[in-house]
C-alpha cells in the first residue's frame, strides 16, 4: 500500500515538472528597451534608430550626449526621434529629429469589416445613383442582389439605394456600362529611352500627329538648340535618309492663329425682350447692335422699291436708347466686263449649278417658287447664271421644275 502511494506521488511531480517546463520554453523573448537595459555610466539610456526609418534599439549614451529628445522641442504634430550618425572621433552621439507623427489611415468600411447580425447579409450599396458604395446589412426579404442579376456583355451590376413608402426598403441591383479609362496620349512624359540621347516629339511626316521618338546620341540639332524668330515655333520632322542614324530635324514655322470669328447676331447675345439686328455706320462694315424693345422702325416695316435694299442706319442721340433708322438704297448688281477678252468671258461662263445656263443680259427679277403675283422689275440686263427654260428658283436658290416647287 505504501508503495502504491509513493508511485502515484511520483507520477503527479512528473507531470507537474513536465508541465512547468513546457511553460517556460513557449514564453517570448522579452523587446529590447531602455526599461529593461543597464546603464553603468551617468549618460543615462536612449531609444536610437540605426539608421533612419529603422526600429529603435536602446543604447547607453555617454556623458558628453546633451542633446536628446528630452531637450528637444518639436512643433504640433511632430514626434522627436533619436538618430544614430557616423562620425570620426568618438564618443558618436545619436542626433535628436522631429518628425511628423504617422497616423494610421482610417480603414475603408467593406463588407469584409463590416459585421451584420441578421441572416440577410451584407451588400456594398450606392447611397444614390453614382455615390460611393457604402456596406449595408440586407434584410432576409432582399432577394433580388447583384448574386441573382446577370448583366450583358462589358457591364457591371452595382446596387443602388431606392426611396420607399414601408420598410424594410430593399436596394436594387443595376446593370450599367463598364468605365474603361482611355488610353493615355504617348509623349515624352510616359515614354522611357534608355539611351542618352533623350525623347523629342517629331512629326512623322510634314503636318502630322507628333510622336515621341528615343533620339540618337549622335542627334546634337533639336528645338532645344534652335532658336526661332517671333510668332514662329520650332517643329521636329522625321527625314528617310541612307545610313542609320536617321536624326529628325529642326523646323521653324509660323504659329497657327485660330482667327477671331466676325461679329455677327450668332455670336452676341442680347437680353431679352430686346433683339440683335445688323446695324451700318457711314463707311464701316455692318456691325450687331442690341435693338431696345421700344425701338419699332426696322426694315420689316420699311417700304423700298423692288430695285432698292434697307439697311438700319446707325445715328447718334442724346438719351438712350438710341434706335437705328430703317433706309432704303439701290441694290447692288454687278455686271460683267463691256469688252472681257476670251479667256476672262469663258471664266464667267462658267455655271456650276444643275440645271443652269450663262446668259450676258438676264432677268433682274428671275422667276422663283415662293413669287405668286407678276412684279415690277426694271428692264435693265444682268449678266450671269440662269435656269433652263421650264425650270425656276426654289428657296434654296436651285434649278428646278414647277412640278417639284
Amino acid at each position: 500500500m505504501k508503495l502504491n502511494i509513493f508511485y502515484f506521488t511520483f507520477l503527479i511531480g512528473l507531470a507537474v515538472t513536465q508541465e512547468a517546463a513546457v511553460q517556460t520554453a513557449v514564453q517570448p523573448v522579452p523587446t529590447l528597451t531602455c526599461a529593461n537595459v543597464l546603464c553603468m555610466g551617468p549618460g543615462g539610456c536612449a531609444m536610437v534608430e540605426p539608421f533612419p526609418g529603422g526600429k529603435p534599439q536602446p543604447q547607453c549614451l555617454d556623458v558628453s550626449c546633451k542633446s536628446t529628445c528630452q531637450t528637444t522641442k518639436c512643433a504640433a504634430n511632430h514626434q522627436c526621434v533619436m538618430t544614430q550618425v557616423t562620425c570620426v572621433k568618438a564618443p558618436c552621439c545619436p542626433v535628436p529629429q522631429c518628425r511628423p507623427i504617422k497616423v494610421d489611415p482610417v480603414p475603408t468600411l467593406t463588407c469584409a469589416n463590416v459585421l451584420c447580425m441578421g441572416p440577410g447579409g451584407c451588400a456594398m450599396v450606392e447611397p444614390f445613383p453614382g455615390g460611393k458604395p457604402q456596406p449595408q446589412c440586407l434584410d432576409p426579404s432582399c432577394k433580388s442582389t447583384c448574386q441573382t442579376t446577370k448583366c450583358a456583355a462589358n457591364h457591371e451590376c452595382v446596387m443602388t439605394q431606392v426611396t420607399c413608402v414601408k420598410a424594410p426598403c430593399c436596394p436594387q441591383p443595376q446593370c450599367r456600362p463598364i468605365k474603361v479609362n482611355p488610353i493615355p496620349t504617348l509623349s515624352c512624359a510616359n515614354v522611357l529611352c534608355m539611351g542618352p540621347g533623350g525623347c523629342a516629339m517629331v512629326e512623322p511626316f510634314p503636318g502630322g500627329k507628333p510622336q515621341p521618338q528615343c533620339l540618337d546620341p549622335s542627334c546634337k540639332s533639336t528645338c532645344q538648340t534652335t532658336k526661332c524668330a517671333a510668332n514662329q515655333v520650332c517643329v521636329m520632322t522625321k527625314v528617310t535618309c541612307a545610313k542609320e542614324p536617321c536624326c529628325p530635324v529642326p523646323q521653324c514655322r509660323p504659329i497657327k492663329v485660330d482667327p477671331v470669328p466676325p461679329l455677327t447676331c450668332a455670336t452676341m447675345l442680347c437680353k431679352a425682350p430686346g433683339r440683335c439686328v445688323m446695324v451700318e455706320s457711314p463707311g464701316s462694315k455692318p456691325q450687331p447692335q442690341c435693338l431696345d424693345a421700344s425701338c419699332r422702325n426696322t426694315c420689316s416695316n420699311k417700304f423700298c422699291w423692288f430695285w432698292e435694299e434697307c439697311f438700319l442706319s446707325k445715328v447718334t442721340c442724346v438719351k438712350e436708347p438710341c434706335c437705328p433708322i430703317p433706309t432704303c438704297r439701290l441694290r447692288k448688281i454687278t455686271f460683267p466686263p463691256l469688252f472681257p477678252i476670251r479667256e476672262k468671258r469663258q471664266a464667267y461662263q462658267r455655271c456650276t449649278g444643275k440645271n443652269q445656263v450663262w446668259s450676258d443680259c438676264g432677268s433682274a427679277c428671275p422667276a422663283r417658287c415662293d413669287q405668286k403675283e407678276p412684279v415690277m422689275c426694271p428692264a435693265v440686263c444682268v449678266a450671269g447664271c440662269f435656269c433652263k427654260d421650264g425650270y425656276i428658283l426654289n428657296d434654296k436658290g436651285q434649278c428646278v421644275k414647277h412640278c417639284e416647287c
